[in-house]
């Protein structure tokens, strides 16, 4: 999986984490605030640089953008950083070089005709005999603050020892962990690629997802692109 800018790590779940508020958020019901020094502490993080640093030149840096709180959907959660250098931690973090695990979901033999692909091979896959769809799922650990998660459904058809990967479908993404994006939305639409033998397949997707900040009362967007990607390969 391939992040451009930065994306979002995972954290578990830990309800002690809720709770506080920035000045800029003080009052506003439609925001629920996670205070940043909880996860850094918890997460031992440490700035990588000892320059100084402000709001202002993080947001040069890093394409910050100021948040106009009236246009905040409710339930919309923020990260709450109590100075510049937890701000300048976080953002350190969700751009150093990712982590990744892929696994199977599930795996299952099936009517070949459930197949998205049987109406474009019928005779093909009607003397193939069998059809397996395998579910495979990709999750991308980045820094400390969540994850994206990218799922896609394998086809293999074949009899005896001749198996082929003849689709890939219902190709989702999502985010989760700890603390959620305020929006995480695919950009373009998900597509599969199988390789010329047929035996191996990947499946891309890629979409943004924005943060809501507050460092001592001012309200900050964070938007990242995200590339993300999962294989499956019929002999592993």
């Amino acid at each position: 999986m391939k992040i451009k800018g930065a994306v979002i790590g995972m954290l578990s779940l830990n309800l002690l984490f809720w709770g506080g508020a920035s000045a800029g958020a003080e009052g506003n019901q439609n925001i629920d605030v996670v205070e940043a020094n909880k996860i850094i502490e918890q997460h031992d993080l440490e700035r990588t640089s000892n320059e100084e640093v402000s709001v202002g030149g993080l947001s040069e840096q890093y394409g910050l953008k100021d948040a106009d709180l009236s246009e905040v959907d409710p339930g919309t959660t923020a990260i709450n950083f109590d100075s510049e250098e937890e701000l300048a931690i976080f953002l350190e973090d969700v751009n150093k070089e990712t982590t990744s695990e892929e696994f199977v979901v599930s795996e299952e033999k099936v009517d070949a005709k459930l197949n998205p692909n049987f109406a474009k091979g019928a005779a093909q896959m009607a003397a193939a005999g069998s059809s397996k769809r395998t579910v495979k799922k990709a999750v991308e650990h980045i820094g400390a603050f969540g994850n994206i998660n990218i799922e896609a459904d394998y086809w293999v058809s074949g009899s005896g020892s001749f198996y082929w990967i003849s689709s890939v479908s219902n190709i989702r993404t999502y985010a989760s962990g700890f603390t959620w994006p305020f929006d995480w939305s695919q950009t373009g639409k998900p597509y599969g690629s199988i390789s010329s033998n047929k035996q191996s397949a990947t499946a891309y997707a890629s979409g943004t997802v924005d943060y809501l900040v507050f460092v001592k009362g001012i309200g900050k967007w964070y938007s990242l692109a995200v590339n993300c990607d999962v294989s499956y390969s019929i002999n592993r």
